[in-house]
């Protein structure tokens, strides 16, 4: 390797570059005398020459090599891509799936004087029983939710809302159950929460 020409010290030290150069004797002859100078009334650039050094050691004694071609292909192609979560609304719509009054006549009469619904959303059924009050003072209703697949629930609350008229709490019961007090017939707004969701059905009928 030819010894590189001498390259004049602008700043009034010696750069990185010039000291690489002496470490590794690429240095030209009529420099080294000027830099051997400077490195011995210049403790900075002694301290820099220290630091190029360990640098310049630590490179050499790292023998770690990259893997041939096919192998990294072959661990990219090993590599699975997540499948992106995608977090469900805050609000969700809940479907009627089942309504015994909507079933032929025998299953109709299974059911006695009991309308059995099943109303659904992602992630949960609900399962939803109405009935006549025993004095046949408007109507009762009784439900559980329904949890599907991963979905965990510690607790649910319902409401019934009706327009002009207060809304209804549920008494809730073990199993994510719940039931309403007789209620007045009519058209009510059922809601359901757990955590931060609610799940609604805006047409239930009494």
């Amino acid at each position: 390797m030819n010894p590189k020409s001498p390259k004049p010290i602008r700043t009034g030290h010696l750069s990185v570059e010039i000291l690489l150069d002496r470490l590794t004797g690429r240095t030209a002859d009529e420099a080294s005398a000027p830099i051997e100078a400077h490195l011995e009334r210049c403790a900075r650039c002694r301290k820099e020459l220290a630091s190029v050094e360990r640098l310049h050691t630590a490179m050499k004694a790292d023998r770690a090599e990259l893997p041939p071609e096919w192998a990294r292909n072959q661990a990219r192609s090993l590599v699975v891509p997540r499948p992106r979560e995608v977090a469900l609304p805050r609000r969700l719509m809940l479907t009627l799936r089942f309504d015994s009054w909507l079933a032929p006549a025998p299953a109709r009469r299974s059911h006695g004087g009991t309308r059995r619904l099943l109303l659904g959303a992602p992630g949960v059924d609900v399962d939803l029983e109405i009935e006549a009050a025993p004095d046949g003072e408007g109507r009762v209703l009784r439900g559980q939710a329904l949890p599907q697949g991963d979905e965990q629930w510690n607790e649910v609350s319902a409401k019934l809302v009706r327009p002009g008229a207060r809304s209804a709490e549920a008494r809730t019961a073990p199993r994510l159950a719940f039931r309403f007090d007789p209620l007045p017939s009519g058209t009510y707004r059922l809601v359901l929460s757990s955590g931060s969701r609610e799940y609604v059905f805006p047409d239930l009928h009494l």
